[in-house]
């Protein structure tokens, strides 16, 4: 699922991609380095080259569970897993 928000008060946005499966294991600080997976097969590319280009944007790409999200955003109970979370702007 895809959330977006924009603050008029300062300008921030984000857009936070939340899913329901297990979650950011053991591994979260290593999840953006290249060529690291924690899945099967997995090729650990898609996390590295979101935060590059969150970051060429000006922004910064965080990760955590959907449960740390629901203060900040509407977020449904159904999903608790991974959260993605691209950050742009601010004050």
């Amino acid at each position: 699922m895809f959330l977006t928000q924009h603050r008029e008060d300062d300008g921030s946005s984000l857009i936070a991609v939340i899913d329901n499966g297990q979650g950011f294991q053991n591994a979260l600080g290593k999840a953006r380095t290249a060529f690291f997976s924690e899945r099967p097969n997995g090729m650990g590319l898609g996390l590295y080259f979101a935060s590059m280009v969150t970051e060429q944007m000006g922004g910064i790409l965080t990760l955590c569970n959907a449960e740390e999200l629901r203060e900040e955003l509407d977020v449904p109970v159904a999903l608790d897993g991974a959260a993605v979370v691209m950050r742009f702007g601010g004050k």
